[in-house]
C-alpha cells in the first residue's frame, strides 16, 4: 500500500503540514518523494502512530524521536496503548455526545464525573509510566552529566550566553528570518546548545524551534526579552534547517 501525503494525513488524522514538518525534522520520513509529491508506506504510517502516542502524552518531538531510535524501545506496547487511549477518547466523547442530547431535548443532566474522568486519567498514567521508562533519552543524559560537571560560575555564564542569544533575537526587529543576522544567531544558537547542554543536530534544532512556539511556558520565556521573540526564533531556525537539510 502507497499513500500520497494527503491521504496518508487524511487516514492518521494529522495535517499536511505536520507531515512536512516531520519529514523536515527526520521524525517521519517518506518512503519515497520526488519534486511535488511524497509516498507513504505501512511502514512510515506506523512510525506516523507511535510519534502521536507520545505526543498525545505531552512528549516534545526532540524526546519523540530519542525514545523512537532507543534500543529497548517497544513498539507494539506503545501502539497497544495508543489504541487504549483512543477508545477512552471515543467513550469520552460519546458520553459527552449524550450529555448535549440531553440538553437539546431539555433534559436535566446527570453527568457521571469517573466515567468523564477516565482518558485523562489513562492519559496522565501513561504518560507518567512513558517518562520513567523511556524519558531519559541520550540527549537528556547527556545535559544532565554535562550540567553536573559545570562549576556554578560556569553555570552562571551559559546562563549568560543563552540570554544573549534570545536578547539578540529580540533585536532582530524587521528583519526576515532568512537575513543574514537571524541566520548567524540560529546557528550560533545551534552551537550554543552542543557545546553546553548535548549534540544538537539539525532535526533536533527544528524540533526545539516548535516547541518554542507549541508550549506556551517557552514562548512566555522567550517573549519576555520582547513581544514576538519566540516566533522570531522559530521562524530564523527553521529556514536555517531548511538551508542545512538541502
Amino acid at each position: 500500500m502507497e499513500l500520497r501525503i494527503g491521504e496518508a494525513a487524511a487516514r492518521c488524522g494529522v495535517s499536511v503540514r505536520t507531515l512536512r514538518h516531520y519529514d523536515r525534522i527526520g521524525l517521519v520520513r517518506p518512503a519515497r518523494r520526488g519534486a511535488n509529491y511524497r509516498v507513504y508506506t505501512e511502514a512510515e504510517l506506523t512510525r506516523l502512530q507511535e510519534a502521536l502516542f507520545f505526543r498525545e502524552l505531552g512528549f516534545s518531538l526532540s524526546e519523540i524521536a530519542g525514545i523512537l531510535s532507543r534500543p529497548d524501545y517497544e513498539r507494539r506496547e506503545a501502539l497497544l496503548r495508543r489504541r487504549a487511549l483512543l477508545l477512552e477518547k471515543q467513550r469520552d466523547l460519546a458520553k459527552t455526545l449524550c450529555l448535549l442530547d440531553d440538553v437539546l431535548e431539555g433534559k436535566e443532566m446527570k453527568e457521571d464525573r469517573e466515567q468523564r474522568l477516565s482518558y485523562e486519567e489513562t492519559r496522565a498514567r501513561y504518560r507518567r509510566e512513558a517518562r520513567a521508562r523511556w524519558g531519559a533519552t541520550a540527549e537528556f543524559r547527556a545535559a544532565e552529566e554535562r550540567a553536573a560537571a559545570r562549576s556554578a560560575a560556569e553555570d552562571e555564564a551559559v546562563q549568560r550566553e543563552a540570554e544573549e542569544i534570545f536578547a539578540a533575537f529580540a533585536a532582530l526587529g524587521a528583519q526576515g528570518p532568512d537575513s543574514p543576522a537571524a541566520q548567524e544567531l540560529a546557528q550560533r544558537w545551534q552551537a550554543h546548545i552542543s557545546r553546553n547542554h548535548y549534540p544538537c543536530e539539525t532535526p533536533m534544532l527544528a524540533s526545539l524551534a516548535e516547541m518554542y512556539v507549541g508550549d506556551e511556558r517557552f514562548r512566555q520565556h522567550l517573549d519576555a526579552y520582547g513581544p514576538g521573540t519566540a516566533q522570531r526564533m522559530h521562524d530564523a531556525i527553521m529556514a536555517y534547517c531548511q538551508k542545512e537539510d538541502r
